[in-house]
């Protein structure tokens, strides 16, 4: 006797869809390191004319749900693509294009401050085979072309990201504790702010806790919402370029 057993979502329990109910579900592919191999460069990558294709093909069994994802701005995934086009996030999300033929949606987002920018560079100048991508809100370091320098760059300087609620001591001591492992100097902490204002006893007191434990400074608290955000990224990227500039002079 032989039975079908429907695989389930792990999720609800529900049914998943078959290769054939393709329009129930949204594809996000990301690009590099993904659908196309990653290269010595980020302007040596090729794609396929049967990815491209298979892409479009996808794109129409999807009713139009499917985009890529990736950390190059949208004009780069288009000229990646050519002359495919598909909805897409690009800069990590600074960027979105929801339909194939829409226009491209900045989000707010500062663009990265002339003095980090140059701090990046100037780290990055020591080899000329190191490359900086200035996606206009992040950069980018590719040293693929001089392995040598991975532990160089990496140990320039370093901030760690933490919750700033109940249970991040133990994560965050474990990731300092690592990063120094590895030779990462660490420029300081960022706190999460995730409870939205609801503060119990840990979020009072871990700004003052962490920083002791772990024997770095605290760089600034990321408050939670949008409305503070760039004020809030502003003070924590100037305590960083005042922490590199102490270093450098």
């Amino acid at each position: 006797m032989q039975t079908e057993t429907a695989q389930r979502s792990p999720f609800n329990g529900s049914p998943r869809p078959g290769p054939h109910d393709l329009r129930s579900i949204a594809l996000l592919l990301d690009v590099d390191g993904t659908i196309i191999d990653m290269a010595i460069t980020p302007g040596s990558v090729t794609v396929s004319d049967s990815l491209r294709k298979s892409l479009s093909e996808l794109h129409k069994r999807c009713d139009g749900a499917l985009a890529l994802v990736s950390g190059r701005l949208i004009r780069d995934i288009d000229n990646l693509f050519a002359p495919l086009r598909l909805p897409a996030v690009g800069g990590h999300g600074a960027e979105v294009r929801p339909t194939a033929d829409s226009a491209i949606f900045a989000r707010t987002a500062d663009a990265i401050g002339d003095s980090l920018r140059k701090l990046v560079i100037a780290a990055a100048s020591v080899d000329p085979r190191v490359i900086v991508e200035d996606k206009t809100s992040s950069l980018a370091v590719h040293y693929r072309l001089a392995p040598h320098m991975e532990q160089p760059l990496k140990t320039k300087i370093a901030a760690i990201v933490a919750r700033l609620g109940l249970g991040t001591i133990n994560h965050t001591l474990l990731t300092v504790r690592q990063a120094k492992v590895h030779g990462l100097k660490i420029a300081g902490l960022v706190l999460n702010d995730t409870a939205g204002g609801h503060h119990g006893l840990a979020e009072k007191t871990n700004i003052r806790v962490l920083p002791a434990l772990c024997k770095v400074p605290l760089l600034g608290v990321m408050p939670h919402g949008r409305a503070a955000d760039f004020v809030a990224i502003r003070q924590i990227s100037n305590c960083l370029l005042i922490r590199r500039s102490a270093k450098v002079s």
